[in-house]
């Protein structure tokens, strides 16, 4: 079980790696960092089959990088997932 964790926990680094804050200030809503990061994955070695196997951990990487951005800038725009 441990090297599972290790392994999600590589893609969760690797996902968080390409998303700026830039990025997110960048985006008008959290759809359109889940397809500007979607994008970027689908570059990365495997990035297809990550796409598809593990697009619940992308979208948990870009919600706590969109919430992470905004609470530092005191911004109201933090999502909630339904």
């Amino acid at each position: 079980m441990s090297a599972y964790k290790d392994y999600v926990f590589g893609i969760q680094e690797d996902i968080q790696s390409l998303i700026t804050e830039e990025m997110v200030l960048d985006c008008e809503d959290i759809s359109e960092l889940y397809l500007r990061v979607g994008l970027l994955v689908e570059k990365l070695p495997d990035g297809e089959w990550l796409i598809g196997a593990y697009d619940d951990i992308i979208t948990q990487v870009c919600d706590d990088c969109w919430n992470t951005v905004y609470a530092d800038y005191n911004l109201s725009n933090i999502y909630v997932p339904v």
